[in-house]
C-alpha cells in the first residue's frame, strides 16, 4: 500500500519540486557564499569577515535545505525507479546518474567536514564573526580553509548539475 502511494506521479511529483527547489537554496547559497567570500574583497565589497559572517548566520537554511534536498532525492528516486536500487540502466539515468548520486554522497560527506571541522577553527578565533582575534595568522589561516571548502563545495554541487543533466538525458532516451 505504501510502495504504491509513493509511486503515485503526484507524490513523485512534489518530491521531485522539493529536492529542486531545496537544491536551489542549497547549492545556490554555497556557490553565492564561495563566490563572495573569494571575491568580494577583491572587488571592492563587503570584508570576507562580513560574507562569512553572513554566511554562518544562513548555517540553519542551509542545514533544513540540504535536509529537503536529500529527502526530496531518495523519496523521487523511489517513486521512479520503485526501489532503493542504483544501477546503471537507463530508468536510473545510466552511468551519469550513479556518478551523480555518488558525487552527492561525497558532497553531503563533505558538508559535513565543512561544518564540523573546517569552521569549527574560525567559530573559535572568530565567535563575532568580526575577523579580529589575538591570533591574526591562525584566523587567516582558517579563513582561507573556509574560503577553499567553499569552493570545494560549489564545484561538487555544480557537477552534480552536468551529472543529472546527463542521466535525464539518459533516462529520456530509453
Amino acid at each position: 500500500m505504501l510502495a504504491s502511494v509513493l509511486q503515485d506521479p503526484t507524490v513523485v511529483t512534489l518530491a521531485t519540486l522539493v529536492r529542486d527547489l531545496a537544491f536551489v537554496v542549497h547549492a545556490g547559497g554555497i556557490a553565492a557564499f564561495a563566490l563572495m567570500a573569494a571575491l568580494s574583497a577583491r572587488v571592492g565589497g563587503p570584508p570576507t569577515a562580513q560574507v562569512l559572517r553572513i554566511y554562518r548566520g544562513f548555517g540553519p537554511g542551509l542545514g533544513v535545505s540540504l535536509g529537503l534536498t536529500i529527502f526530496g532525492a531518495l523519496l523521487a528516486h523511489y517513486g521512479t525507479v520503485g526501489a532503493f536500487s542504483w544501477g546503471t540502466d537507463a530508468a536510473t539515468g545510466g552511468w551519469a546518474g550513479l556518478l551523480a548520486w555518488m558525487v552527492f554522497f561525497v558532497a553531503w560527506v563533505s558538508n559535513i567536514q565543512l561544518e564540523v571541522w573546517t569552521l569549527e577553527p574560525l567559530r573559535k578565533l572568530d565567535p563575532e564573526g568580526t575577523g579580529h582575534a589575538t591570533d591574526a595568522a591562525g584566523l587567516d589561516h582558517a579563513t582561507r580553509r573556509v574560503i577553499r571548502h567553499l569552493g570545494v563545495q560549489a564545484g561538487l554541487w555544480g557537477l552534480i548539475v552536468v551529472l543529472a543533466r546527463f542521466a535525464t538525458t539518459t533516462m529520456a532516451s530509453a
